[in-house]
């Protein structure tokens, strides 16, 4: 049942935001052609500044998560309502928090735009964007349960069909009437539907959730208080990893190239919001098994899914590698093309973020945030030195650089607490290996691409890289580790799975 209800979410994860993903590409042409581009570089700027203002939520989310995770395998319904009830409490007094975070911070506005910037739009997107925030926090409580249940698939079928609608409404909005502010609001009006839908069904779903009396004996029998201390670190972390980049561009470089650089990110973000959706259904699934199987199986199961991420993560970095120059030329025009070092640099990045992801989803299954918080702690310390150092010198791809390396930090911080956690230092030594040889493996497949392209005359022809980018990287994997034992483990279900269909239809 967990892999079929795992598959089922990533299935339909992979073509609904497949089919949202062309839709916004052509409406983010759209918006380029018909309004003011810096409009974007506003909005993405204003993004990093609520990223820092969202501090405030301390990991209440994460720290929920993984009690609930035990809980509904327990079928604990008494303990579920309290942590539930937790949770809900909590998001309500984030969400006043970071409204009143939020008019304090608008007095700083003026340290990242200049005065020729158009402060009328600065103004409305800010203010919507405290608007959208806030209704998040306030009604978004409920998506928990869905995942850890094994039912992400909902959340995902209703996200994609509300978001479908409002892409639509969006391109009526860019054809007819031009206007950025109409546009922002449905997009705003977007996810407080698709958050009020997903409450409704939870409350049809699991109606054995109500109204349960918590106190702070509650909060301290579970050690809420704890964790959230603890987790405190990542929080910062995640905060400057994801909000300083594009403040510091739109301050020493300008706004403009935060929009050229978000019209790459946009891209990878579409691309990372597919994977991730895939991956979601997995955590639930995971969480059952790190408490109800032995060690050695255990580390199959991680070994499994880590080999299944490299494979996914080698070709997808590769397509970044050699598609996103010559897709954002043909797309948006090679005015907004930026230097191949920021690329470069930003497909690593990449790599070290879709890397660690396994790690990340067992690291999910565990409390004791403080385990991994000199990491965390390093890792944005890292980030804003590095990138402040080497923005002006280096633009963009200094950027990069800085928040690459953080990216390291964090994914060596969450290695050493799932392996002092869940497995051994032999298991250590043998992943240590494993990801040296991935690696080789993503560094072979880019010279063998490039060669490839020279040898060929094809460097500026997408329709040759593609493929390329596709084929290279897969079968250059699949030579390399096909006698692996978690290969081959990995290959006999993929086997016996069709087998089963077959006899079943």
């Amino acid at each position: 049942m967990r892999t079929k209800l795992t598959i089922k979410n990533g299935v339909v994860a992979l073509i609904a935001y497949a089919i949202n993903f062309l839709l916004n590409l052509y409406i983010r042409r759209l918006f380029l052609m018909k309004l003011d581009s810096n409009i974007l570089g506003y909005d993405g700027t204003i993004g990093g500044v609520f990223t820092f203002l969202t501090i405030s939520e301390s990991g209440i989310g994460a720290a929920i998560t993984y009690r609930l995770y035990n809980a509904l395998a327990n079928n604990s319904l008494l303990e579920t309502e309290k942590l539930m009830n937790i949770y809900k409490y909590a998001y309500r007094v984030v969400a006043l928090v970071i409204f009143v975070l939020s008019v304090i911070a608008y007095g700083f506005l003026g340290f990242i735009f200049d005065s020729r910037a158009n402060w009328e739009a600065i103004r409305f997107i800010y203010s919507l964007t405290v608007v959208d925030i806030v209704a998040q926090y306030l009604l978004s409580t409920k998506r928990i349960l869905f995942v850890a249940n094994q039912k992400a698939y909902v959340c995902v079928m209703i996200d994609t069909f509300v978001a479908f609608v409002g892409a639509i409404c969006r391109l009526v909005i860019l054809i007819v009437i031009p206007n950025y502010k109409l546009y922002m609001i449905v997009t705003v009006l977007i996810t407080l539907l698709s958050n009020s839908l997903i409450t409704y069904l939870s409350y049809k779903e699991y109606p054995y959730v109500s109204k349960t009396a918590i106190s702070i004996e509650d909060l301290r029998e579970i050690q809420l208080f704890k964790d959230l201390k603890n987790y405190l670190a990542q929080s910062i972390c995640y905060t400057v990893y994801g909000g300083v980049d594009n403040i510091l561009a739109a301050k020493f470089l300008g706004v403009n190239y935060v929009t050229m650089s978000s019209n790459y990110k946009s891209i990878e973000r579409n691309v990372t919001v597919v994977t991730e959706k895939m991956f979601s259904g997995l955590q639930s699934s995971i969480g059952n098994v790190v408490y109800s199987e032995q060690n050695e199986r255990v580390y199959e199961v991680f070994e499994e899914l880590d080999l299944l991420n490299n494979l996914y993560s080698c070709v997808v970095v590769n397509c970044f590698i050699f598609l996103f120059q010559p897709f954002i030329s043909l797309w948006i025009g090679d005015s907004f093309l930026l230097p191949t070092s920021f690329v470069l640099l930003l497909s690593l990045k990449i790599y070290a973020n879709y890397n660690q992801r396994v790690v990340t989803l067992f690291r999910g299954t565990r409390g004791g945030f403080e385990k991994d918080k000199p990491f965390m702690f390093a890792a944005a310390v890292v980030n804003l030195l590095l990138s402040w150092a080497l923005v002006i010198r280096y633009g963009l791809a200094g950027l990069e650089f800085g928040t690459l390396v953080a990216a390291l930090l964090i994914w060596l911080g969450r290695t050493k607490v799932v392996f002092v956690e869940l497995f051994s230092r032999r298991q250590l030594m043998r992943y240590v290996r494993q990801q040296a040889r991935y690696i080789i493996v993503l560094t072979t497949s880019v010279i063998t691409i490039k060669l490839l392209l020279i040898l060929f005359s094809a460097e500026d022809s997408l329709w040759i890289r593609t493929p390329l980018s596709i084929a290279c990287p897969f079968l250059i994997f699949v030579l390399v580790f096909i006698r692996s034992n978690e290969f081959n483990r990995v290959n006999n279900k993929i086997l016996m799975g069709i087998k089963r269909k077959l006899r079943e239809s």
